[in-house]
């Protein structure tokens, strides 16, 4: 997904009260955690491998 289509998702999320983003793949883009951090909401992002040990 690109900037613009996820930016207006998040705005979505945002309006509703969202508490947590968690992005499941990898670290977050840059713009992505300026943004939830304007909003005061906290991103989690899930990283590692399919078969972790």
């Amino acid at each position: 997904m690109k900037e613009e289509g996820a930016t207006k998702m998040l705005q979505i999320g945002f309006d509703h009260g969202v508490k947590l983003y968690a992005n499941a793949l990898g670290v977050p883009p840059e713009w992505m955690l300026d943004l939830c951090k304007q909003n005061n909401v906290p991103v989690a992002a899930l990283v590692g491998q399919k078969n972790m040990l």
